[in-house]
């Protein structure tokens, strides 16, 4: 009967909880201490190939996909009040060509797009 009464302010206290949820990108090394007054730039490139699942009902088979992608970052070290902490400046670039049958046609598309650029900094406690 307890159990009863309670159960719907538990509900409330969940669903009130929902709204606020927010999410996290953890990056590896992220805190890890770094010689100060270094620069990193790298390029690195990923290529991904294969066919793509597609729900049965959809009026879309045999998708195969080429996927490109290349991000272009840099990386600065710095100390500030006594703590080393980096600020990191990254600029994706995809590009790719999907081919596929939909509607009974052949299709094929090709597209390419800068992703928005990220900035981010970190302290590193």
């Amino acid at each position: 009967m307890i159990l009863i009464r309670r159960l719907p302010l538990a509900a409330a206290v969940f669903g009130a909880g929902l709204g606020a949820a927010a999410a996290q990108q953890l990056e590896p090394r992220a805190y890890a201490p770094s010689p100060v007054d270094v620069n990193i730039v790298g390029a690195p490139y990923a290529y991904q190939t294969g066919n793509v699942i597609t729900d049965p009902s959809l009026p879309v088979k045999d998708v195969d996909a080429k996927i490109n992608a290349l991000a272009v970052f840099y990386d600065r070290t710095f100390s500030f009040f006594g703590r080393s902490a980096s600020a990191l400046v990254t600029v994706p670039y995809v590009w790719a060509k999907v081919t596929g049958e939909a509607r009974r046609r052949a299709r094929a598309r090709a597209t390419c797009r800068c992703v928005l650029p990220r900035i981010s900094s970190a302290p590193r406690l």
